[in-house]
């Protein structure tokens, strides 16, 4: 039964991608959500294994670093090189929404993951070792 829920929610995983076009952090979201009803999970426990896993992921620590790079960048390779502050503004405009929607599906990825091990359904899959802690 676990490998029949592990292979629906990649099903629906690549439906939801593949056929209607939607973002995959959104994608991963309605499939954890479809994984964990799939395993009998209450859907308050599912909220709460995405949330954990979504925060896990993401963390404090990775947008502190974050932040910080980007000053940092902006003054080495921007403003030390010589270029105005519209250029160099206009520069991380474009690269930070591309990096934050990589963020955001990493960490919808660890939604989706610790709804996986919540719902016991990675047991199936992975050593008891590997997963205890």
């Amino acid at each position: 039964m676990p490998l029949l829920i592990v292979g629906a929610g990649f099903v629906i995983l690549l439906i939801l991608i593949g056929k209607f076009k939607l973002h995959a952090f959104l994608a991963l979201l309605i499939t954890s959500f479809a994984v964990g009803l799939l395993s009998h999970m209450n859907l308050l426990d599912i909220l709460d294994s995405i949330i954990k896993g979504v925060g896990d992921t993401m963390g404090k620590v990775l947008l502190i670093l974050a932040f910080g790079a980007v000053i940092v960048a902006i003054f080495t390779l921007g403003l030390r090189k010589g270029n105005s502050m519209d250029k160099v503004m206009a520069t991380a405009s474009s690269s930070i929404g591309a990096v934050s929607m990589i963020v955001l599906i990493i960490a919808a990825g660890g939604g989706f993951s610790q709804v996986l091990k919540d719902s016991n359904v990675i047991r199936t899959f992975v050593p008891s070792q590997i997963h205890s802690t």
